[in-house]
């Protein structure tokens, strides 16, 4: 398929010890069927989640901010019984000034795709305290009031609101019960990618044809790739790049380069941006066959049939972890 990859990012707002159940639900089952629906139409869909991503006090607001703009248009903002953590010297929290500064003091016509999604009452009633605030403000509270008065504008603002269900299991001691949840934040992020005038040719039945086998590895080879290569950044590793660029260049042997690292050392996105620019240089020798990342991929006689006449010259780069 000629059509280049198209990312596309969405940025997820809550409160933290609250929603553990609907975020872990998004990344365990949401995103990764929306992630394979969008694998023929060559869109990576990318869920940008700040719940690890924000270092310190001062810098809260500002990394919120800039990733929230990054993300434009999309945006979900997903509230329960907690209003949020409040920085000092602030009256928003964190939560609150994402949904303003994302969505609210926004004009209506630049607000983009924005959907919220608000747990039931009684199903924040139900979750069961380890301490006080844990799950839900204070009867009575400031924050309870603010909370409050954040859903009404959001009300108010006529934007899109899911009111779901979910259940408290004891035995677990978490949320249960969110299919409905998921299944709604995955039919309008996907609706909101089939109106997207940028996108909409590749939701077309010529886009979206059948691919044969190994067209279809190729595809989840790409995505993966674009997946790494997103917000990559070379640095210090850059040496290391240049000799593997003049080895893929050169004749003659030795024609095998190892990488090895421990895991989470950035191999594979090390590889994949390897990959891009390799590939740039060389389009018509450069054979890329990933033995680890397909689910078909593990038995290695298995390689595509136009690939053959020229795997007995090639070189091979390889990457090894523990």
């Amino acid at each position: 398929m000629s059509t280049s990859w198209k990312t596309v990012r969405v940025f997820i707002s809550s409160t933290f010890r609250d929603m553990q159940a609907e975020r872990d639900h998004l990344v365990r089952f949401v995103f990764p069927r929306l992630q394979e629906e969008l694998l023929p139409r060559r869109i990576l869909l990318v869920d940008v989640d700040l719940r690890w991503g924000v270092t310190s006090d001062q810098d809260a607001l500002g990394v919120c901010r800039e990733v929230i703009d990054e993300c434009r248009p999309r945006f979900m903002g997903m509230l329960g019984g907690r209003y949020g953590w409040v920085p000092d010297g602030k009256d928003k929290s964190i939560t609150a000034d994402e949904v303003h500064y994302g969505v609210l003091d926004r004009e209506p016509a630049k607000r983009g795709e924005a959907f919220f999604y608000f747990r039931e009452e009684s199903a924040t009633a139900q979750m069961v305290e380890e301490e006080a605030g844990e799950y839900r403000e204070p009867v009575g509270s400031e924050n309870a009031g603010k909370l409050a008065a954040l859903k009404e504008s959001i009300i108010a603002a006529g934007l899109p609101v899911f009111v779901y269900p979910a259940e408290w299991d004891a035995t677990q001691n978490r949320l249960t019960g969110l299919e409905a949840f998921g299944n709604q934040v995955h039919d309008d992020l996907l609706q909101s990618l089939k109106d997207d005038t940028e996108l909409a040719s590749r939701f077309t039945s010529e886009a979206t044809a059948s691919p044969d086998e190994f067209a279809e590895e190729a595809d989840q080879m790409d995505a993966f790739i674009e997946e790494r290569t997103d917000r990559f950044v070379l640095g210090s590793r850059e040496p290391l790049m240049k000799a593997m660029l003049d080895f893929a260049a050169a004749d003659g042997a030795p024609n095998v380069f190892v990488v090895t690292g421990a895991p989470g050392s950035g191999k594979s996105a090390f590889l994949a941006k390897f990959t891009r620019d390799v590939a740039a240089r060389h389009p018509s020798s450069f054979i890329l066959h990933p033995s680890y990342f397909h689910r078909r991929q593990h038995r290695l006689h298995r390689s595509p049939p136009h690939a053959a006449p020229s795997l007995p010259r090639t070189g091979a780069i390889c990457s090894r972890g523990q």
